[in-house]
């Protein structure tokens, strides 16, 4: 049964929770400031990448020695992570976590993700002082966001529970893992991403880009037609735009030049 109780470093914690209870996922001990980062086996890599270098994340996780409140951890994650989930270089997990000495608790990511869109506190406060009114402001929101929605588990009580949660709601299997499927925690990273290395190959004119949008027609909807597409057509009819791209109205046809 796992005990970490007194350990001296939060680097020594991590390592043996990683041994513990993930030893066949992938660690990385700190990305953008992240704790905790759960991966495949895979190096790291962008992740639009189908090759050996690509990974993807299963969980992003805030750790600390001695115990302390899960809301306050889970706090300091989300104002930490909020800036590597908009700069879109690294898919959201589906799952985001908490642990101390004595407990793990994990969230799915996509319960936590309206709190990214509150503005009535700074988000650019340090992340590790709890004391400040932004803290407490952004920590009351977490709280009645997912405070029903948290699963907590012991160390060395809970051992089996969290063995089976990670077994349940983790892959690995093969090649499933090398390419991130677009799910409802990555769609709007992956769109981002999709308007600077998709579109500009797009053959469209700047003038004809202008003219889409007077008639209501966005970069989303190109995106969503490319989302929808099945062996190069778009595989549902309620669109704006098909694939091969063909705006609606007017009846033009355009295809994108996507390597593929």
């Amino acid at each position: 049964m796992a005990n970490y109780s007194g350990i001296q470093k939060e680097e020594t914690l991590k390592s043996l929770v990683h041994q513990d209870y993930f030893p066949k996922y992938g660690y990385e001990p700190n990305i953008d400031n992240i704790d905790f980062v759960i991966t495949d086996s895979k190096a790291r890599g962008d992740f639009f990448s189908d090759g050996p270098g690509s990974s993807r994340h299963y969980l992003w996780a805030e750790a600390k020695k001695g115990t302390h409140d899960v809301f306050d951890m889970f706090t300091q994650l989300i104002l930490t992570c909020k800036k590597t989930y908009e700069k879109g270089e690294h898919l959201a997990p589906p799952w985001l976590g908490v642990f101390d000495e004595g407990r793990i608790s994990f969230v799915a990511t996509h319960d936590m993700l309206p709190i990214f869109t509150v503005t009535d506190f700074n988000w650019n406060i340090a992340p590790s002082n709890h004391e400040t009114e932004d803290f407490q402001k952004a920590k009351e929101k977490v709280k009645n966001l997912i405070g029903a929605k948290i699963v907590i588990y012991n160390f060395g009580a809970d051992d089996k529970d969290i063995k089976e949660f990670i077994k349940t709601h983790f892959t690995t299997d093969g090649a499933a893992s090398i390419k991130s499927p677009i799910t409802k925690d990555n769609f709007v990273q992956i769109f981002i991403k999709w308007v600077k290395e998709v579109k500009p190959f797009i053959n469209i004119s700047k003038t004809e880009w202008t003219e889409f949008k007077q008639k209501g027609i966005l970069d989303c909807d190109f995106y969503r037609a490319d989302v929808m597409s099945l062996d190069g057509n778009t595989i549902t009819e309620k669109l704006k735009i098909m694939y091969p791209f063909t705006a609606l109205s007017p009846p033009v046809c355009y295809r994108a030049r996507t390597g593929g």
